[in-house]
């Protein structure tokens, strides 16, 4: 029987693309979230080294699967490099979004004194 009849779709390079960046983001959402999540629940964890470390080695372990998956199904270089910005671009905007912003002092802020000696 013949097992690549569920790679039709994707055949296209085109098709393959757009789902690598697709699988880019949601692949990024769920490492860096779960990094945002890991990092926020570390001040009240009992075993801090033990949990960062789970959620290293749970979050590669996605990575790894995903990249080997895209290459399975004939994802070449292009591929990839799509993959890896929709990573990079989902790191970008869950920092943007968790990250406290920062306003302009209201005021304007006075120079320091110079010295009258010289």
């Amino acid at each position: 029987m013949n097992t690549s009849w569920w790679l039709a779709p994707w055949s296209s390079d085109l098709s393959l693309s757009v789902v690598a960046l697709l699988g880019g983001l949601v692949v990024g959402w769920a490492f860096f979230y779960g990094l945002l999540r890991t990092v926020r629940a570390l001040p009240s964890s009992e075993h801090p080294v033990r949990l960062l470390a789970l959620s290293l080695v749970m979050r590669l372990a996605l990575l790894a699967g995903a990249g080997w998956l895209l290459l399975q199904v004939g994802g070449g270089w292009v591929q990839i490099l799509l993959a890896l910005a929709g990573v990079m671009l989902m790191r970008l905007l869950i920092l943007r979004r968790s990250l406290p912003s920062t306003s302009p002092p209201t005021q304007p802020v006075s120079e320091p004194a110079r010295s009258t000696r010289g």
